[in-house]
């Protein structure tokens, strides 16, 4: 069942989408939806696990399916983003992978290899000195199990990484050429990545999550348009258009299906109630009505005027007891007249600056 769910994703369903899209459409499609192009990466693994069965190569079966493995759980990722409560987190981790793992991981290998040559040198005859008889005064005291951490470049390089996450044996550096050179270095060494590249990783780790988590609705809204977006692209000009009739909306009255305009409809939402809105709008009209009147009490209509409509700030005045009851009453009509003007035009602009 599982081979059989490999091969029509792979040879069906996303060679149809390369029909659709073209070689270089496909791809650059896929580098948008990276747990995507995890999981095809997987189910060709496990499809290559095939030929290799009937080979007897178990040893490259097995790899296969261990990297097949977890990259099959990693497309329900995909899915997570379509929703408010996992899709900023999901925005989340695509960008510590690819901005701040990237950069740590660039700057921790230049200090990885620069000390990995360093401790290869003076740690190389550990394992050489383990097998000396107890009377030569160069054996290593170290028993119990053989030092080969230091054996080779590439195990160098994997032991101090491991020391940078905590895990090492301080012990085996009785056993180098120079012991106190080897200690003094593994201290500078200690110093430079997991205290310093580490934390570093951590803070800007918490500049993303700062980031994106003060603009989750924006973020999720943002991930579930690539969603659409992916699921667009993937299907035929003819299927897509029929399915866009479903859930968009006609945006022009016009009959003609030439120039029909549609959209897609986005309600905002927003913590604050209607009513604490309206309070909120109330006050501003109070306020911004409250300044018009004193400055044309104060410096007359004319300069009122030029002042309302230019672009310097109209500073507060002080309220003045004899301002005329009639300039009150004319700035209330008008601010009515406004209010019912711009209620009956936001029916027709709410679609339009929603999209």
């Amino acid at each position: 069942m599982t081979i059989l769910n490999c091969v029509f994703f792979v040879f069906f369903q996303q060679l149809g989408e390369i029909r659709t899209q073209g070689l270089t459409g496909y791809f650059r499609n896929l580098k948008t939806v990276p747990a995507k192009a995890v999981f095809c990466v997987a189910n060709i693994c496990i499809l290559l696990c095939i030929p290799f069965r009937f080979l007897k190569l178990h040893e490259i079966e097995e790899a296969l399916f261990v990297f097949a493995l977890p990259g099959s759980w990693i497309f329900l990722l995909f899915f997570a983003r379509s929703a408010k409560l996992t899709g900023p987190f999901v925005q989340m981790i695509y960008s510590m992978i690819a901005g701040d793992m990237m950069r740590f991981a660039i700057i921790s290998a230049i200090f990885l290899v620069s000390f990995s040559q360093v401790f290869y040198f003076v740690g190389k005859d550990m394992d050489a000195k383990q097998r000396l008889n107890d009377t030569n005064p160069h054996h290593c005291p170290v028993d119990g199990y053989d030092i080969y951490t230091y054996d080779n470049f590439p195990e160098t390089f994997i032991t101090l990484f491991r020391a940078s996450m905590g895990g090492y044996d301080y012990e085996e550096f009785a056993c180098a050429n120079y012991e106190v050179l080897t200690k003094t270095l593994f201290v500078l060494y200690m110093f430079v990545m997991p205290i310093m590249m580490i934390n570093i990783l951590i803070a800007m780790m918490g500049n993303t999550y700062t980031t994106v988590i003060a603009q989750a609705e924006k973020a999720w809204r943002q991930q579930y348009a690539q969603i659409v977006m992916v699921l667009e692209r993937s299907v035929g000009r003819e299927k897509l258009a029929a399915s866009q009739l479903e859930y968009s909306i006609k945006l022009n009255d016009t009959n003609d299906a030439a120039l029909e305009v549609r959209g897609l409809m986005v309600i905002k939402q927003t913590k604050k109630t209607r009513a604490k809105q309206r309070k909120q709008a109330i006050h501003h009209w109070k306020t911004i009505g409250r300044k018009v009147i004193h400055t044309i009490a104060k410096v007359g209509k004319e300069h009122a005027i030029l002042l309302l409509h230019g672009h310097d700030r109209l500073d507060p005045i002080i309220e003045d007891e004899k301002v005329c009851g009639r300039l009150r009453l004319a700035f209330w009509v008008w601010r009515l007249r406004s209010r019912r003007r711009r209620l009956g035009r936001l029916k027709q602009l709410t679609i339009k600056h929603s999209i």
